[in-house]
């Protein structure tokens, strides 16, 4: 007759009846992770604490691709650190160790996997004079207040196009400014200049990294309409 018996290993005889125990190792158990929470765009080292870690294969998460942890250290049988894949979806999944005695099936902490936060980024909080506007003769100076929550320096740009053959243009095209407390704002100038009459539109942009072709930054557009007397 055999018996598993853990890690326990014996062997007796009763009368004719032969008695034996088959050595059988634990599966791992995963009791703790950390941290317990990582955005998916980052790859941190997760420490994973619990027990029967000697001889890990390799690490894995129950996702709906198995995504496999790399970097796998066995510290001791109760602590292995791996890295977080990029990309892995956002969900709580348990963490699974295997090794030669198997797999857990789940782990007393999960790992939550969140999307990265959206970057902070400059914004247009305002145009004096807001628009549509009508212009009596062909300038025009406008205000434009900018709002950055992390009050570092925001690039801007201004630029004018019509669709009645004349040409606008902004003599300050492009700057950069840096917003404060108490609101984190600031304000840039520029002044609008029409060769002809007619319907102009004045687009302002704004952005914290830098680009302003990047897709991240604000866009105000304003239809100016310029008539000369």
């Amino acid at each position: 007759m055999v018996f598993s018996v853990g890690d326990v290993s014996a062997a007796t005889s009763v009368g004719n009846l032969n008695l034996s125990a088959k050595v059988v190792g634990l599966k791992p158990v995963v009791t703790n992770v950390n941290p317990s929470a990582v955005f998916n765009n980052v790859t941190p080292t997760i420490t994973i604490t619990g027990y029967n870690f000697t001889g890990a294969l390799y690490v894995t998460l129950d996702d709906e691709n198995s995504s496999m942890l790399t970097g796998v250290i066995i510290d001791t049988d109760n602590q292995i650190r791996a890295d977080m894949p990029l990309g892995v979806a956002p969900g709580i999944y348990n963490v699974h160790v295997t090794t030669a005695n198997g797999t857990n099936l789940t782990s007393d902490v999960k790992l939550t996997v969140n999307a990265p936060a959206a970057a902070a980024n400059a914004t247009i909080v305002s145009t004096t004079p807001a628009g549509p506007i009508v212009i009596a003769g062909l300038t025009q100076n406008f205000s434009v207040v900018v709002s950055d929550i992390n009050d570092e320096p925001v690039v801007w740009s201004a630029t004018s196009v019509t669709s009645a053959g004349g040409l606008g243009s902004f003599v300050a095209p492009a700057g950069s400014v840096t917003t404060a407390l108490p609101n984190h704002e600031a304000t840039f100038t520029t002044n609008f200049s029409a060769t002809t009459n007619g319907v102009y539109l004045g687009t302002f942009k704004a952005d914290e990294d830098g680009s302003l072709i990047d897709g991240g930054e604000d866009v105000k557009i304003l239809t100016i309409y310029a008539i000369s007397w």
